[in-house]
């Protein structure tokens, strides 16, 4: 009969103990925003994915100190989010962005550039295939951060470069000496061309290409000039010009968690289902209950 009582007692105690058990706090996780390697613009949201309750975010130049920017977000009420602007950059160069969450850090960076590149050179044209092709060739600037190129084809001198006359993009790398045919053209018709260069923020250099000249006809075995191939891409509707667009960043930054155990154990887990938690404690005093009552009724 002793060893019922402490069997029910056990019993009791440990639901209580259970019920009473303060929950073990998740770990706080924290991700900024990824930022695009370079920008061209100074405005714009900068978020972070997180499961705290306070975040401040930072600022520096590259091998400069970090200072803070924008209120201290109470992250129970408002979103991870704070807006950026020239104040935070001043110059070009790399910048780094440093959101702090309950003591938790997470960093990006990125470089402003709002020079335009150079212009490409050499730009010339010849026509063949009985004059159904234009074979365009130049070269490459030489800046570090050339990123491609923009070919626009006109059926007047002095057409507008803008998306309605985009006909293909891309070639090669800094310096390289490139050449493109476009081919299926109508040869009864004189056909005009400008190239624009772009680098890594999506600045934009000045138009070369020709100005109305008449092209001579080349023979058909005529060769391109060695170098890489522009990828041909279908006509974009109109837009606009490509000048001054400006992507902004991501609102849904990629996130890179580490691997925290945030498994707040039974404790939490009683808290959080006390009707179910209730009802196994019921029905285990109740056999145990039963047991003492039906060896008592045998002795």
């Amino acid at each position: 009969m002793q060893k019922i009582k402490l069997l029910t007692g056990i019993i009791a105690f440990s639901f209580i103990g259970l019920f009473l058990t303060r929950p073990v706090s998740a770990a706080t996780i924290v991700q900024i925003q990824t930022l695009p390697g370079y920008i061209n613009y100074t405005d714009f949201k900068l978020t972070c994915t997180t499961n705290g309750s306070s975040a401040q975010f930072y600022s520096m130049k590259d091998g400069g100190s970090y200072t803070a920017f924008g209120p201290t977000i109470d992250l129970t009420v408002n979103p991870c989010s704070v807006q950026v602007n020239g104040t935070q950059f001043g110059s070009e160069g790399k910048f780094w962005f440093e959101v702090i969450v309950d003591g938790v850090s997470s960093q990006t960076s990125v470089t402003l550039d709002t020079t335009a590149p150079s212009a490409v050179s050499d730009f010339g044209k010849d026509r063949v295939n009985a004059g159904t092709t234009y074979r365009i060739h130049w070269k490459n600037p030489t800046d570090t951060d050339y990123a491609k190129v923009i070919i626009y084809r006109g059926t007047e001198a002095g057409f507008t470069a803008d998306d309605t006359h985009k006909i293909a993009d891309g070639g090669g790398n800094p310096g390289d000496t490139m050449s493109w045919d476009d081919n299926g053209l109508d040869p009864n018709q004189e056909y005009y061309y400008n190239i624009r260069a772009l680098d890594k923020a999506g600045n934009s250099s000045s138009l070369v290409g020709d100005s109305g000249t008449t092209t001579t006809v080349l023979g058909a075995s005529t060769t391109p000039i060695s170098g890489g191939v522009v990828t041909v891409l279908p006509k974009e509707k109109a837009s606009g010009s490509v000048l001054g667009t400006q992507a902004s960043p991501s609102t849904s930054p990629e996130t890179t968690n580490t691997s925290v155990n945030t498994n707040p154990g039974l404790g939490k887990w009683i808290l959080t289902h006390k009707k179910i938690s209730g009802g196994i404690a019921m029905v285990l005093l109740a056999i145990a209950y039963g047991f003492y009552y039906f060896s008592k009724k045998n002795k």
